[in-house]
């Protein structure tokens, strides 16, 4: 045990993504100073995480609001649905509990305005679990980025194709616009791929703690699957004088885990996370390399970060305002483009696929392109400006 200050944590949404959470980091929380008070979910006993909870003795809880009757905690870790991320943020705040919030911050931006505005009367931390803004390797990055080791910054592009079977569309509020009255606006770039949009905006931003904010930007939404919002997008942002190309897919036959290459004046920055390359490395023009370390090794780095800002060790480093373009940026495609159906055929492991698809976004990634420039397949991009931004309840 590590000679620090114990800091008390409850976890909500044992029964999803807290399960996976957990069985990753459950052994490593001691280490990290770190003592589980409570773990939530209304169906906490169905929950893969829960015989290892049991055996240590961890208290279950159907709700938050059921765990502050009589428990308190330094830190609450939510991993509940996004309809409900509010609400369960303010409540944790509000009963002497900072937050880590997994992303994305809320469905929409009033709501994550609702959220920052709580924080501050009960001068709680609120964090944002956007996992690479909490990497090492990825810290270090953008300080040189800010630091202007690599000049001025050009062009920033990732692709990610995780095919995501008919199991994963099955879930109550996935893909879903709204459930039972409340917004969700799940999507690929929403919550499966958000990382991967939201480290762009982060390395671009004028501080540690703040992330670029993006001026327009042009692209198109997809669907194979029967759903409410879309499985594939493609989308180039301008943001911080550079242009940000981000590409997903669900409707894809072969799993190709993300791609993140950064041109810069001077390098050209890999930043890879696979289980063939955990690294992040420049290359500047003149040869010289410059390696930074893993990235998928720290993935949960966030839990300790966090602790470490309850013990005051360290100042917060994702918060709603660095998280704020990535919403902004899926609110506004959510109301502003249209989603282009496309046919596609389920294959043996129930994945529906768009013949060609994935083929179309690997060649424009390697090529800097967006898949408009190489077919009309998907139809003309739509252009959305986003300095002056407000979201619109009219969905």
């Amino acid at each position: 045990m590590i000679d620090m200050k114990e800091v008390t944590m409850v976890i909500a949404g044992i029964g999803g993504y807290g399960s996976t959470v957990l069985k990753f980091t459950l052994d490593k929380l001691e280490g990290w100073g770190v003592k589980l008070v409570g773990a939530v979910d209304p169906a906490w006993e169905k929950a893969p995480c829960w015989p290892a909870l049991e055996a240590m003795g961890v208290p279950h809880f159907d709700s938050l609001e059921e765990f502050y009757k009589d428990h308190k905690a330094d830190l609450a870790m939510l991993c509940t649905p996004i309809q409900f991320h509010e609400e369960h943020a303010i409540l944790a705040m509000r009963n002497g509990s900072d937050v880590l919030c997994e992303k994305p911050i809320a469905a929409t931006l009033p709501q994550a305005e609702h959220m920052a505005q709580v924080a501050q009367e009960t001068g709680r931390n609120l964090h944002i679990g956007f996992q690479l803004s909490y990497v090492p390797s990825v810290l270090e990055l953008k300080r040189d980025i800010m630091a202007g080791v690599f000049g001025a910054p050009i062009a920033f592009k990732t692709l990610t194709c995780w095919p995501r079977n008919s199991d994963y569309y099955a879930r109550p509020w996935c893909a879903r616009l709204k459930k039972n009255g409340q917004y969700v606006l799940d999507s690929i770039a929403m919550n499966a791929c958000a990382h991967y949009m939201h480290v762009l905006y982060f390395l671009l931003g004028s501080t540690m703690e703040t992330s670029a904010q993006p001026e327009w930007l042009e692209g198109i939404l997809c669907r194979a699957n029967d759903i409410e919002t879309f499985d594939t997008a493609a989308l180039r942002i301008r943001a911080a004088g550079a242009e940000l190309d981000f590409m997903a897919t669900h409707t894809c036959h072969e799993k190709v885990d993300p791609q993140i290459v950064l041109t810069f004046e001077k390098a050209v920055i890999k930043i890879a996370e696979t289980r063939e390359e955990d690294a992040i490395h420049a290359v500047f023009h003149d040869g010289t390399v410059k390696n930074y370390g893993a990235v998928r090794t720290d993935f949960y780095n966030k839990i300790p970060y966090c602790s470490d800002v309850v013990r005051g060790l360290k100042k917060p480093i994702c918060t709603v305002e660095t998280a704020t373009p990535h919403l902004k940026t899926i609110n506004a495609i959510t109301q502003h483009i249209p989603v282009v159906n496309l046919p596609g055929c389920k294959n043996e492991n129930q994945v529906t696929v768009v013949e060609g698809l994935q083929e179309c976004l690997q060649e424009a990634f390697a090529a800097g392109k967006m898949p408009w420039e190489l077919t009309d397949r998907f139809g003309a991009p739509t252009r959305v400006e986003l300095k002056n931004y407000t979201w619109e309840d009219k969905l």
